[in-house]
């Protein structure tokens, strides 16, 4: 379902966030800008978990391999009215710390 390896070793993962969003919902009630807001927003809380990790001293990463149809069977969604807007992966240390000491 998710394609990340050899860079990420999925079986080792902590954690597999997924990020989904409903279009219909947000639509109604910003019209056409819903999907900016939505595109938005979906960053906004990727990054914070990205920083949350890094302050941890945790690694992750963004996959951005996935076959759409089968994570959404997997989640149950249809990928029209909710659909996933970001996979990440969490887990092991985060290396950069040791190799770039001031």
């Amino acid at each position: 379902m998710l394609f990340a390896e050899p860079n990420i070793e999925l079986a080792n993962a902590s954690l597999v966030v997924i990020i989904s969003s409903m279009f219909e919902r947000t639509m109604l009630k910003y019209g056409e800008r819903g999907y900016r807001f939505i595109l938005l927003e979906a960053g906004f809380v990727s990054m914070n978990i990205s920083l949350v990790c890094e302050a941890l001293g945790l690694g992750s990463c963004m996959v951005g391999g996935y076959l759409d149809d089968e994570l959404h069977r997997f989640l149950g969604i249809d990928g029209a009215s909710e659909d996933v807007m970001n996979v990440m992966v969490i887990g092991g240390d985060n290396d950069r710390d040791k190799e770039h000491k001031l």
